[in-house]
C-alpha cells in the first residue's frame, strides 16, 4: 500500500454517436471502507478529438 501515484496505461474508447468536444476524467481511490471521509478525486479535463 501507498499513499503516492502508481504508474498505470490504460485505453478509453468512446461510442462515436455520442462523442462532445469535451470531458473529465475522474480518478477515484480504492476504499474499501465505504468511509466518506476515505474518499478521494483527481479530475482531469479532457478535449475529445474525432
Amino acid at each position: 500500500m501507498t499513499a503516492d501515484f502508481v504508474p498505470f496505461e490504460a485505453t478509453l474508447k468512446f461510442d462515436e454517436t455520442h462523442l462532445t468536444n469535451a470531458g473529465t476524467l475522474v480518478f477515484k481511490n480504492d476504499n474499501p471502507s465505504g468511509l466518506p471521509e476515505n474518499e478521494k478525486t483527481f479530475s482531469v479535463p479532457v478535449a475529445l478529438v474525432q
